[in-house]
């Protein structure tokens, strides 16, 4: 077998080398470069914090990396500072036992009615909920929050990932990455300048849908915000005044962009990170 090693220089991060085994270029890729099974194209997602430190290139975190495979499914790896090791499930204010549960990625069906959770290299998978119908084709897909922005993996300017390869097919799997990674869009999410300010404990809430290329964006009133969640530290309020949302438009592949609508909400998380769905 070869190792392949693939060095991504990133015009954003921390200078520095993340050779970490689980970063989310190394776990987006491993089915192209270990198993030699393609996709239709890949896009990155970075975050900044709020608009004005979009400067600060060095201070940028992962949000993930969006695949499409060869079979349609949009999946989402997303960036991490830590592993995720478990779940606990609230359906209708009912919480269900905890579970372990090593999470690797996240994929939206190519029928675009259901999502689920996966493992590395799918030896688990875990219902996530039914893609909510927004009109013109919209799929509300699911809402991420997460304790803290640290939670969030740094971004360094060069990522290390190293595959075993047959000798056979390993320039065909290694041209194939280059020629999707020269079409990937990079895209950088904020936080409109002030959010952080609004309340005196708040967390970052991102909401992803799903929009036919020819759709409009969408503007609300769905964000899949974690109200009733056990993990809040106190309920969510009714109303908020002014209610402040950057929406970003990812250029993707398949007949689909994707929307991250960010925010910073009021009050605290007890865990790590909240997923939300329909």
């Amino acid at each position: 077998m070869d190792n392949i090693e693939i060095r991504f220089k990133l015009n954003v991060g921390q200078d520095g080398i993340d050779n970490y085994p689980l970063n989310p270029l190394f776990r987006a890729f491993q089915v192209l470069m270990k198993d030699g099974r393609p996709h239709q194209g890949h896009a990155l997602c970075f975050y900044s914090g709020e608009e004005r430190d979009l400067q600060n290139v060095s201070s940028f975190r992962w949000i993930g990396i969006f695949v499409l495979s060869a079979d349609k499914r949009i999946i989402f790896f997303p960036g991490f500072s830590q592993a995720l090791t478990w779940i606990k499930t609230t359906i209708n204010r009912k919480t269900f036992a905890r579970m372990s549960f090593n999470l690797d990625h996240i994929s939206l069906e190519p029928i675009r009615q259901s999502w689920h959770f996966t493992t590395a290299n799918s030896t688990n998978h875990k219902s996530g909920g039914q893609a909510g119908d927004l009109g013109q084709g919209r799929l509300s897909w699911f809402g991420l929050s997460v304790v803290t922005e640290n939670i969030l993996r740094q971004v360094f300017s060069t990522t290390v990932a190293i595959f075993p390869s047959p000798p056979s097919d390993s320039n065909r799997r290694i041209n194939h990455l280059i020629n999707k990674q020269n079409k990937a869009p990079h895209h950088y999410i904020y936080l409109m300048n002030g959010s952080k300010n609004r309340f005196k404990k708040g967390f970052l809430h991102f909401n992803f849908t799903a929009i036919p290329h020819k759709a409009s964006n969408y503007k609300g009133p769905v964000w899949l915000i974690p109200d009733g969640s056990p993990s809040l530290s106190q309920p969510f309020p009714k109303f908020i005044p002014n209610f402040q949302k950057a929406l970003h438009r990812i250029p993707f592949f398949g007949g689909y962009d994707i929307q991250i609508s960010c925010m910073w909400l009021p009050g605290e998380l007890s865990v790590p990170c909240v997923w939300t769905t329909h």
